[in-house]
């Protein structure tokens, strides 16, 4: 009898040992992105309260002491502050409260996923019809009508991207849209090829990836459409977003032209992180040979500009948009660029930027890009949770009716 008591004071004192490492090591750093898998999260919480009462509190009061506030931070990143020390009594009752919280969410919100709101994180099915036109895949949503040459699970694939991309956009940008559905709805068209892209759009020689046309009446939409080629590599993860951009922030204006640099730039934040590296490359050369556009110049351009100055253009016009942006939000800057339509550029910079025109902004972007090697892009979170659309297609497919 008295072997099986030491026997169990052993196992206990094991297990206790087990749990405090556990507890000590594994999750203050779950938060951080280990771990974060459900079933490990499961084991940890299936192992950690098997110990006793009073063995629970002491760990939860440690865990308490790691972070006893969690709070929302600019880029929707989950930020851990550590809280000054507070009585037994006091740490005993909130560190309950808060390991409660803490491993909730860690079990049932993946950290990737805590950039993107509570509507994103949980699984929407989103209606959908499809049906076979010939060598085409036609898939309906609420607000897309999707013609691809792709197998269906991709059609389908794609048709709630679409969805998905347009809901993030209009959060970010139309930040007091009513949810109505498009009507029209938007056309999207998946080319197989270059020469199918080409002879749809009646551009011989183009080199796009996508292009974006949008007809409007009194100020509403009466044509979405978008073109994408299926034949390039990132047509999925920076063609569709930023075309989708477009049309979502045409609606934002209401068909009202914005200054060609604002509406690239808005657009080319949406593209794919690989993206945005190639178009950060290319402009750090620009300012490095000095071949940059004054800011002056590139506000009043109304077409992009002759290939030799496109490295220039679509560079700086990004890279000034998200300078833009990370002063303030994407709503106020679309505010300041409908402010700059009205009162002209000079007048909207002072408004909402307190930048004393057109001279002060250049004043600033010329101390920022003194060394091109620090210059950042913004970082807007809507590629979180998305999985590019990857299909071969093949050479016999044809072009579009």
């Amino acid at each position: 009898m008295q072997n099986a008591i030491r026997g169990a004071i052993y196992r206990k004192r094991r297990h206790a040992a087990f749990y405090s490492i556990i507890s000590t090591y594994a999750f203050p750093l779950i938060p951080f992105g280990f771990g974060t898998s459900f079933s490990t999260v499961y084991f940890a919480q299936r192992h950690f309260f098997k110990g006793s009462t009073a063995f629970l509190r002491t760990q939860i009061d440690r865990v308490a002491r790691y972070a006893l506030r969690i709070k929302v931070a600019a880029g929707m990143r989950l930020v851990f502050q550590q809280a000054p020390r507070r009585d037994q009594g006091e740490r005993n009752h909130f560190g309950a409260s808060l390991s409660l919280l803490l491993l909730t969410t860690v079990t049932w919100v993946p950290w990737g996923w805590a950039k993107v709101s509570a509507e994103e994180i949980s699984t929407v099915s989103i209606p959908s019809s499809v049906q076979a036109s010939g060598s085409w895949t036609v898939v309906e949503t609420p607000n897309f009508r999707c013609r691809c040459q792709l197998p269906e699970g991709d059609a389908r694939r794609l048709a709630e991207s679409c969805e998905t991309w347009r809901n993030r956009l209009r959060k970010m940008w139309i930040t007091e849209a009513d949810a109505a559905n498009w009507q029209p709805k938007c056309e999207v068209c998946v080319h197989p090829d270059k020469s199918a892209y080409n002879r749809a759009l009646n551009r011989p020689g183009d080199t796009s990836v996508g292009s974006t046309m949008m007809n409007f009446d009194q100020g509403r939409a009466v044509l979405r459409r978008i073109d994408l080629r299926a034949d390039a590599s990132d047509w999925s993860n920076a063609a569709l977003p930023h075309e989708l951009t477009h049309v979502v922030v045409g609606e934002r204006f209401g068909g009202h032209a914005l200054p060609r640099w604002a509406d690239e730039g808005i657009a080319m934040l949406s593209e794919s992180s690989e993206k945005h590296r190639e178009r950060l490359t290319h402009l750090r050369d620009v300012l490095v040979k000095r071949q940059s556009l004054a800011l002056g110049d590139l506000v009043r351009l109304e077409r992009i500009p002759a290939p030799h100055q496109r490295d220039a253009f679509y560079g700086q016009s990004v890279a000034l948009t998200s300078w833009l942006i990370r002063q303030s939000t994407p709503a106020r800057f679309a505010d300041f660029i409908e402010e700059s339509q009205r009162q002209g550029m000079n007048v909207a910079l002072k408004q909402h930027y307190r930048l004393d025109g057109l001279i002060a902004l250049q004043r600033e972007w010329d101390q920022w890009t003194r060394s091109p090697e620090t210059i950042e892009f913004v970082s807007l979170p809507l590629h979180v949770g998305l999985t590019p659309i990857i299909a071969a297609v093949g050479p016999s497919a044809v072009e579009a009716n």
